[in-house]
């Protein structure tokens, strides 16, 4: 798990913002719950326009009952994947928000072959407002 993590984090981190793919993350969302909710459309237009083959995760959130953070739910058809998603996304709020998070697992379920988890995502601070897209701006 802890490698998998390891590699989400470099995926976001290193990878995509080395490479060219600054704008496309920046056009996920203004905050990371509105990044995390543009997932499907991106990797929908990843699908069209450049990986035809793959076969992507799903994301859904929403409000975390409390009001602080956000609930995430995901699922995949690659069930070892979980832990690369969390790194990613502890990533995305770093470099993209300038946001430490907590990526808590509260669930997850198995069916069909088609694997879920839903995490709760908070501010390490435990700050409940989102931050803006204060650490693209920096690079733009």
């Amino acid at each position: 798990d802890e490698v998998l993590e390891a590699l989400g984090e470099f995926f976001i981190s290193s990878y995509l913002l080395n490479n060219g793919h600054l704008d496309l993350l920046r056009a996920q969302g203004q905050t990371l719950r509105e990044f995390m909710g543009h997932m499907d459309t991106m990797h929908a237009y990843l699908k069209k326009e450049v990986y035809q083959d793959i076969v992507p995760p799903s994301f859904k959130t929403e409000d975390a009952p409390d009001g602080v953070g956000f609930l995430l739910h995901y699922w995949s058809f690659r069930p070892a994947l979980g832990p690369l998603t969390k790194g990613m996304v502890c990533a995305a709020g770093r470099v993209l928000f300038e946001q430490e998070v907590r990526v808590e697992t509260l669930r997850t379920s198995e069916a069909k072959g088609c694997h879920y988890v839903l995490y709760r995502i908070t501010d390490e601070k435990g700050d409940p407002h989102p931050r803006q897209h204060a650490g693209l701006a920096a690079r733009g």
